[in-house]
């Protein structure tokens, strides 16, 4: 291993286990870096990249009463209703969502929209130490997934 090199890290999530190479300086070499998340487990919409996307079609009085109650999670978590309709709309216009650090330090995510036919009916994402070298192919992998999922739902 190169001084540049990170170890694998064991995370352990309430349903399940697995190993991961952090390359994140919010996890130190050595350290346990840990990122919760179980089945059925509620999050706030505004501060994950499935929430962002979900908001971001969900209808008006949703979108408006979440905007009223704008936690802040982490010092990186989108707290100003302004910022986050913007984002919201960069999500419609765009296709996907994505955050940095703001419901985890150490974690950004990616999401994107499933729809059945033309609506939106789900999302899905994935959570990664970093978005600068893959967004692209994230996005890419994300997309196709969602569509074989809408595809099957009919």
């Amino acid at each position: 291993m190169t001084s540049t090199q990170r170890p694998s890290t064991r995370c352990t999530w309430p349903y399940a286990t697995a190993t991961l190479r952090s390359t994140s300086p919010a996890c130190p070499v050595g350290s346990l870096c840990r990122w919760f998340s179980a089945v059925g487990s509620r999050l706030p919409l505004h501060a994950t990249g499935v929430g962002k996307v979900l908001l971001a079609y969900a209808p008006g009085e949703i979108q408006t009463a979440v905007l009223a109650k704008l936690t802040r999670i982490t010092p990186f978590t989108v707290t100003q209703p302004g910022k986050l309709e913007a984002e919201l709309r960069r999500v419609r216009q765009e296709g996907f969502a994505q955050t940095n650090e703001e419901m985890s330090l150490g974690a950004c995510s990616m999401a994107v929209p499933v729809r059945a036919g033309e609506q939106v009916v789900a999302a899905i994402g994935m959570v990664v130490p970093s978005l600068k070298r893959d967004r692209v192919r994230l996005v890419a992998a994300l997309q196709v997934a969602a569509q074989g999922i809408g595809r099957s739902l009919g």
